[in-house]
Parts: structure tokens; C-alpha cells; sequence
């Protein structure tokens, strides 16, 4: 039984690897090339052990590289829908934030991620006025050739996912905070469904991983991190979106924000925003001009 590079980081994962654990065994075999061609398992776990011993890396009993056929089977199946760091489709973007993610589990439309992507998050308490945002500005950007990127949440994520999914050759992707096999919310199993088979779903989670509070912030970092600009529609102080957008802005990704009023709760974390520094959306010609001026300087988009 021979592993390639993504599976033997499948394989780890499986067995209960953390990610300095998994990293340092990538690293590993990249100084010694031998992350180019697959290994036997002899070979795998002999590696694990050098890896164990001349990183520092504490001694795991629990990782290693002896498999039975339906083990061997279940890896080779997931590395189909497994994209791996330093692979072309893999997102350039993430390569500028700390701990990216290491493996990446999709289902649907893989090479989306080499087109114009834009990140959009915003409250789950969603009013009447964000809702009209978030699809108007949703629609604009996949008219204009951008694919949009969310986290399936309740509110804004949802309004912009089901916006691009009826717009006419409209594209949206999914950053899930666990596994596949868990639909969070419960309310978005058709949603998350439809996106699976006709868009694009991501999880950093093997598919049995269930949810955890921590994953929503590790969500929010690669929705913030996989794009050049970050809008925000509608946000409360101390929000979720917030947090994505201060990931944003220690990435130095462009944030955009939809001003609102000064007694709605909702539009608090917007113009705090705004006062710290970011675009205010008053036009979309002017917001969809301004983008196209930021990605053409980044080569993302002719």
C-alpha cells in the first residue's frame, strides 16, 4: 500500500494528528523530497518516527501508518475531494495568513477557486434593509464576474448564497465550521445541499467532525483570508462579523461596509468600521469600479 502526500496528511488527520503534528511531518518531507512521489507505509511511519524525534515534536502512540484495506480505501476516497497545500487550486491568499489550513475538504466546483473571489458576512439578525443590500450588492458582483464567498450562517451569509444561486450564471462558496456531515444551522440542509452539487462547499474538517464554539472563529478567519476585499452589510458591536472583519484587516484585505443608520443596532459594527478606516459603499458603480481597479493591481482579475 503506497500514500501520496495528501494522504498520508489524510491519514494522520484520521488517527488524531494535530495540525503542528501534521505540519511538521510536511515539512519534514518536503526537506527531504520525499513529498513529490508516494511512500509505502513502512516508509511513512519511519518518517513519522524521524519527524517525532528531530522536531520535538511530542510522541502521539496513537499516530501511525499501519492500515487495514477499508482504512486504506476510506483515505483513498477522501483525498478526491481533498485539496492540499502548495497544489495549483489551492488558494494563494491563504498562503498570507498564519496556520493555513494544511487540507482543505470540498465538495462541488474546486476550480472556482481560481476565479475572482469576494468575501460578504453580516449580521444573522438580518433586517428588511440588509436583506435588500446583500442581494443587491450579491447580484451586482456576480454579474460582474465575481464569485462570493460565505459561511452559510444564518442572515446575510444565507441572503448571499441564495441570491447568487438564482442569479443567472452566479457563483457562491461555503466555508463550513465542521465536517460535512453536520449542517449548521439545521435550517440550511436543502441550502447547504444545493451548494454540495451545483456550487461549492469547504470544510477544513474531515467529514465526521462535528461542531465546536472554536470553529466559527476558525471559519471566520479563511473567509476573510481567501479574498482581497471584505464586505461587510450589516453588523452589531461585538459580532461575529466583526471578528472576521478584524481578521480582514490584519491580513491587509480591503473592507467595504454598508453604512447605516446611527439608531440601529445592526449598523453599530458597520460605522465603527467606517470610523476606523474602511470603504463606505455609497454606489455600487463606484463600489464595483473600485474593485475592479484593486484586483486588476493584484492580477486577479484582467
Amino acid at each position: 500500500m503506497d500514500l501520496s502526500m495528501k494522504e498520508q496528511l489524510i491519514l494522520l488527520s484520521l488517527e488524531g494528528a494535530n495540525y503542528r503534528e501534521i505540519w511538521y511531518y510536511l515539512k519534514h518531507a518536503i526537506n527531504r523530497a520525499c513529498h513529490r512521489h508516494a511512500l509505502s507505509l513502512v516508509d511513512c511511519q519511519s518518517m513519522l518516527m524521524e519527524v517525532q524525534k528531530e522536531e520535538g515534536v511530542l510522541e502521539n502512540p496513537g499516530l501511525h501508518f499501519y492500515l487495514d484495506d477499508q482504512s486504506y480505501l476510506r483515505v483513498k476516497d477522501l483525498a478526491k475531494h481533498t485539496l492540499m497545500i502548495g497544489e495549483p487550486t489551492y488558494p494563494r491568499a491563504w498562503l498570507e495568513i498564519p496556520k493555513p489550513p494544511l487540507l482543505i475538504y470540498y465538495q462541488g466546483h474546486i476550480e472556482w477557486l481560481q476565479e475572482p473571489l469576494i468575501s460578504i458576512v453580516g449580521t444573522r439578525a438580518i433586517s428588511l434593509q440588509g436583506q435588500e443590500d446583500a442581494s443587491s450588492l450579491t447580484q451586482a458582483l456576480c454579474q460582474s464576474g465575481y464569485v462570493c464567498v460565505s459561511g452559510m450562517a444564518l442572515g446575510v451569509d444565507a441572503m448571499v448564497h441564495r441570491t447568487a444561486l438564482g442569479c443567472p450564471g452566479g457563483k457562491t462558496i461555503a466555508i463550513l465550521p465542521a465536517g460535512f456531515g453536520t449542517c449548521y444551522p439545521r435550517s440550511h440542509t436543502s441550502l447547504m445541499a444545493e451548494l454540495g452539487q451545483s456550487h461549492l462547499l469547504l470544510s477544513e474538517y474531515l467529514p465526521h467532525i462535528g461542531i465546536k464554539k472554536h470553529h466559527f472563529i476558525m471559519r471566520n478567519r479563511l473567509v476573510a483570508g481567501i479574498a482581497p476585499a471584505l464586505v461587510v452589510v450589516e453588523a452589531a458591536l461585538k459580532s461575529g462579523s466583526l471578528i472576521t472583519a478584524n481578521f480582514a484587516l490584519q491580513y491587509n484585505r480591503e473592507i467595504y461596509v454598508c453604512p447605516g443608520h446611527l439608531s440601529e443596532t445592526n449598523s453599530a459594527g458597520c460605522n465603527q468600521l467606517i470610523e476606523a478606516g474602511a470603504n463606505a459603499i455609497y454606489s455600487l458603480p463606484d463600489f464595483l469600479g473600485d474593485l475592479e481597479t484593486l484586483y486588476r493591481l493584484q492580477a486577479i482579475k484582467n
